[in-house]
This record gives structure tokens, sequence and C-alpha cells, in this order.
């Protein structure tokens, strides 16, 4: 503690935190420690210095791991200090250190310095340090120093939490989750409502993370609220600019508002960025009316609402069964394939599809009994029975 940089608080938080995760019951991998010298001195006498260096390091850390195996309020996972494996480095003058510390400097005549160094031969660079020394006392002061040093590297094993652990923290008590675990409980529920809220934990705890931003927007847009996903995709391209999942987000909120123009600005930003955007651009088609043109666009999707709805409207109602038949059993496919069966005068594929639609969604009742898809079934007996 004789050295300036030693007695810095800084260095102080630091060593302290080198044994925090044991001391938290994280199992121990290993422990390295990297010996280094600064490069002025002559390069044998460094090589044994850092050597030292390495040794001191290893000793400190030694009576640091012995405090722990006598706390009796630690659980670590070694019994004693024949249980820790070290691996120690002797790396000897740190010349990549000095030249990159030297760049980054505001040392005026820096690159002279530079240029002196990289010139000199290898047997010469140390004493042409020494020399610049006299003239550049930044050197000594500010450059050299912090190359006198051994690294501490403590390698340990973050204990797992198990997935009803997570779900559990995500919403009972958020900030004991890293940010990845934060996000991965998400992808554990289906409840929009419980996933909005575990993105606003995200956002708050992390507020510099886009990826939460945007799957907190994704989710507002599943639950029909458009201008919240429209405000917090405004909010990450204020952020960055290079994210083309918010532009895409944002192109899916354009179409929804009936804007195309902005969609396919959008669309066109996402495409920029390197985002495969043919499926947006599909459905921006279908809103106007270019049938065909979807169609190719989205022909990728195969099992998908979107491209069935894109077929139907071009009446290839073949082609439309069959995609919405691999689609996705929700309400909304059900009540497509009854208009299919409307279309093609299929009254058992109409009614059994109808039924569906209006058992897991029973606004479709409603909007069945007054759709003229459905004009010619509306005297039926079993359409009326349905609707009614």
């Amino acid at each position: 503690m004789n050295l300036p940089l030693n007695r810095k608080q800084e260095t102080r938080d630091m060593l302290k935190a080198v044994t925090k995760n044991i001391e938290m019951g994280w199992e121990l991998k290993d422990i390295t420690i990297a010996g280094w010298a600064s490069p002025e001195g002559e390069e044998t006498f460094n090589n044994g210095l850092s050597e030292r260096r390495s040794a001191t390091a290893r000793k400190y850390l030694e009576g640091e791991l012995q405090k722990l195996i006598r706390n009796k309020d630690i659980l670590t996972s070694f019994a004693k200090l024949a249980d820790v494996k070290f691996e120690a480095s002797a790396n000897g003058p740190d010349w990549n250190g000095f030249m990159s510390a030297v760049e980054a400097s505001n040392i005026k005549d820096k690159n002279a310095i530079l240029n002196v160094v990289r010139s000199a031969p290898v047997a010469q660079r140390e004493q042409e340090i020494r020399n610049m020394i006299l003239i550049y006392p930044e050197l000594e002061n500010e450059i050299l120093p912090p190359l006198r040093r051994a690294n501490i590297t403590v390698n340990s094993f973050e204990p797992k939490k198990t997935d009803d652990e997570i779900a559990r923290l995500s919403t009972s008590d958020p900030s004991k989750l890293q940010l990845n675990e934060l996000l991965y409980a998400a992808t554990l529920t289906d409840d929009l409502r419980t996933r909005k809220m575990i993105y606003a934990s995200a956002m708050e705890l992390h507020p510099k993370c886009t990826r939460a931003i945007i799957n907190a927007a994704e989710v507002e847009i599943q639950l029909g609220n458009m201008a919240q996903a429209k405000s917090l995709l405004e909010k990450v391209v204020g952020m960055t600019d290079k994210s083309a999942l918010a532009f895409n987000n944002l192109a899916v909120v354009a179409i929804s508002e009936r804007n195309f123009k902005a969609a396919e600005n959008y669309i066109n930003k996402a495409k920029q960025l390197g985002a495969d955007q043919n499926y947006n651009s599909g459905i921006v088609q279908i809103f106007k009316g270019n049938y065909p043109q979807a169609i190719s666009l989205m022909k990728a999707e195969k099992c998908e609402y979107n491209l069935g709805l894109a077929q139907l409207l071009n009446a290839d109602y073949a082609a439309a069964r069959a995609t919405l038949e691999c689609a996705p059993a929700n309400a909304k496919a059900h009540y497509l394939k009854a208009i299919i069966g409307a279309r093609t005068n299929e009254s058992a594929y109409l009614y059994s599809n109808l039924i569906k639609a209006i058992e897991m969604d029973g606004s479709y009742k409603n909007t069945a009994k007054w759709d003229r898809e459905f004009i010619k079934f509306f005297g039926q007996p079993d359409f009326q029975a349905i609707v009614k």
C-alpha cells in the first residue's frame, strides 16, 4: 500500500470484488494471475520483476481465500487452499500496453515517442524510454506506473436458476434477475399482461437495453395498443438508427393505422439494415389490392394466415384452404376458412369452421350474422342456428 495506485479507492474496490462471487457461493473453477513490468528496465530484470509481482499477488489472494475458509458464514466450494487451482504467469515488460497508453495520452509529442520506440533496435528500446523520461515526465508519472501490475482473474461458475425461480422472481423481485434472465422470463408465459409487466421491469432496471423496449412494443402491438407501441419504438430509433427490428415493428404499426406510405418507408429502412421485409411488404400489397404480388412476397411463409388471406382474395381457394389448414388453428383462421366454404358452396366446411371460430371468439357470431360473404346462407336454418 506504499504505492499510490494501490491506495486509490478504485483499486481497493476492484481487489475487494475479486472474491465477491466466491462469497456468494459460486463454484470456483480456477484463478489466473499475470505479472507485468513497465518496459524501461533491463529485460532480464523486468522478467524477474513480473514473476515476483505474480507471486506477490498470489500470496495476497491466498490470504483472502484463507479468510473465506475460516469464515463459518461463507460456504466456499473448496475446503483448503490445496483445492484451488492457480495459473500464474510472468509476462515481462508490457510493450503493447506502453504503446497503447502513449497513443491514448495527451502528450504533445506522442507520435515522436512512438516512432522512436518503433525504430529503435530491441536491445536499445529500454534506454530510449529512460532518455525520453527526462524530456517527458508524463511517461514516468502517468504512463509507466499502471504497467507495473499483476492481473488477477477469478473464474467461477454462476449458479443456474430454474425456470420456476426465474418466473417467480420476474414478477415478485425482478431486481434479483440479470437482464438476460428477465428477457428469458417473458418467454416462459403466454399471458401478454404478464409479459408486459416483465418487460416494464426490464426497461426500468436496464433503460439502455433496446431489446427490452422492442419486446415491450411487440407485446403492445399484440394487445392492440398501437399508440403505446409506436411511442416505445420511436424511443428506440432515438437511441439508435441501426435497429431493423424497430423499423420492422414501426411498419406493422403504420399498417394498422392504414398509413401505407409510412409503412413502406419503414420497410425500406429495415431492408437497408439487412432485414428480410418481404412479408411486411406483402401485407402492404394486400391492403393495396395487389394480391398476386402479395402472394409472391409471402410465399416463403407457407402455413400463415395473411398468405391464406391473400390467396382467398385472389380467388385461389384451393391454395388458401391448404395454407389455412396448416396455419395456427385460431378463431380468425377458422372464420376465413368458413368464408372459403361459402365462396366454394361447401356448407359443411362453412358451418364446421364458423362454429369453431365462434367457440374461440364469441364476437364472430355477430360478425357472421351480417357478413355478406354468407348472404347465400342467411336463409338457411343451420346458418341461423349458429349465429342466433
